[in-house]
């Protein structure tokens, strides 16, 4: 296309060149009709028959000079016309070229790509597809040029028509003047007075047509030399015309061997595809259990976070027990403190107490000693026995219980740290009832009765009372160790939850 618009560029250049040619003529023709008219008006004072018949031959030459100028710009039409014609033979015959080439370049082009890249023929279908679109719309755009290019050589036709009427308009004007100087020489008899004036604007004349004469020489010359270059042009192209002829003969046979090829590389692309679709078929059915597996994942997720919902939520309720556990350890410590306290009371009070009985062993040993010495009536042995057997008892409970606290925090052998000296409730009801008036008065009477014996050792009613002031201190010290047993027990159990 870029060397078909260049070669009409040329065309119009001398198109161009031509019509300014045919112009500048035109001028000189009205220049001339202009000097032959003012000949022909000084003619007509003097004019004699000869000088008339020598002007008419005159006018007759250039007339036919002006034929031959007509006859030769129409033969150039004709050849203008043939030239055009055959540049529209060469411009189809290498639009044809062009879309052969450019089908066997896509052809080419969605081979190689449907034999690389089979995954992406689809989008290199949509891509060629597109491709073909712009092409097309080239191919449209280059079409309007073409057409545009036509018209405006429908254009430069008419005006060349346009200049061959007026060259005719010309024509008929000289047939005009003729017939003017035909009359011219009728009248010129009567002119014949002025003759020598005419002689030498006669010369003045054929000077001019001398000129004249050049002037169509040189166009004559510059006409066939244009002509000489558009039998060239014409060569050329009929060589160009031959060459394409041979290149797509040439092309012809390349692309009956590739259309072969092309066939047989279509069967395998057609098995490729088929064996693609059938992967496609399992690629999908991959695909759909994929999404299952992945809502079945989304549905174990969902109740993985219901269960970490509920989870966080025994957490927090967790966190709320704690916190109240808290609160209740803090109280169990206040209290197990209180029970510290205690113990380290009841602690003291049993060493107060064990230092009693240790001193109520000794009496009693003495009252042994005395008894076995007394052996008056049954009643005395019957009662001691008795005391005995309940002395005993208690003792064995007594070894038993050091046993059971040995170790612990009751362990009265153990030692004991020191305390603030606090009074708990338990310890005031423990001395107020140690402090009784009847304790009181029954350890004083034992005193009393430990020294009575010692001076009166025969008196049965001492004895008597003696012994059962001790049966009363054994039944307190024994309720005294049931009372303070149980909140024993309590705190030890307190502890080992807290553990």
């Amino acid at each position: 296309m870029g060397e078909m618009e260049e070669e009409l560029r040329r065309t119009k250049e001398k198109f161009n060149v031509s019509e300014t040619e045919k112009y500048q003529i035109l001028d000189q023709l009205k220049e001339a009709k202009q000097l032959a008219q003012e000949a022909n008006m000084r003619a007509n004072e003097a004019l004699s028959p000869n000088n008339a018949n020598e002007l008419k031959r005159e006018i007759e030459r250039l007339k036919k000079s002006i034929s031959n100028s007509l006859d030769e710009f129409r033969t150039k039409d004709k050849k203008i016309d043939s030239l055009e014609s055959e540049l529209g033979l060469a411009r189809q015959l290498e639009a044809e070229k062009n879309a052969s080439l450019d089908k066997l370049n896509n052809e080419n082009n969605n081979t190689f790509n449907s034999e690389e890249n089979d995954g992406a023929s689809k989008e290199e279908i949509s891509r060629l597809k597109s491709e073909l679109q712009s092409a097309q719309e080239g191919e449209k755009n280059a079409s309007l040029r073409a057409k545009s290019l036509l018209d405006e050589m429908e254009v430069l036709k008419n005006e060349w028509r346009l200049a061959i009427e007026a060259e005719e308009k010309s024509t008929k004007a000289m047939e005009d003047l003729a017939l003017a100087l035909k009359e011219v020489a009728t009248e010129s008899n009567q002119a014949k007075e002025k003759l020598n004036a005419a002689e030498t604007e006669l010369e003045h004349v054929r000077g001019e047509a001398e000129k004249l004469k050049n002037m169509v020489r040189n166009t004559e010359e510059t006409y066939q030399n244009l002509l000489n270059e558009a039998k060239q042009e014409s060569e050329k192209q009929k060589n160009t015309v031959d060459r394409l002829r041979l290149e797509a003969e040439e092309t012809l046979l390349a692309l009956s061997a590739k259309e072969m090829g092309f066939v047989s590389c279509i069967k395998q692309a057609e098995e490729e595809r088929a064996t693609a679709q059938r992967q496609n078929a399992k690629l999908s059915e991959n695909l759909k259990a994929a999404e299952n597996m992945t809502r079945t994942a989304r549905e174990e997720t969902y109740k993985l976070r219901d269960i970490l919902k509920q989870a966080v939520n025994e957490a927090n309720a967790a966190k709320a027990a704690a916190g109240i556990a808290r609160d209740e350890n803090s109280l169990l410590k206040d209290l197990i403190s209180d029970k510290d306290e205690r113990l380290h009371f009841l602690t003291r009070e049993n060493e107060r107490l064990r230092m009693c009985e240790a001193a109520a062993n000794e009496n009693v040993k003495q009252l042994k000693i005395l008894l076995s010495r007394v052996s008056s009536t049954d009643f005395k042995n019957e009662e001691y026995k008795e005391f005995v057997d309940i002395d005993e008892d208690d003792d064995n409970n007594d070894d038993d219980d050091d046993e059971a606290l040995r170790g612990s925090i009751f362990d009265a052998n153990a030692e004991t740290p020191k305390s603030e000296p606090r009074t708990p409730k338990t310890a005031l009801s423990v001395r107020r009832y140690l402090e009784d008036g009847k304790v009181g008065r029954r350890s004083e009477d034992f005193d009393q009765l430990s020294d009575s014996d010692c001076s009166e050792r025969g008196s049965h009613r001492r004895t008597k009372t003696m012994f059962q002031r001790v049966g009363d201190l054994l039944a307190i010290r024994r309720s005294y160790h049931r009372k303070e047993a149980a909140p024993i027990e309590h705190v030890i159990s307190a502890n080992a939850a807290l553990n």
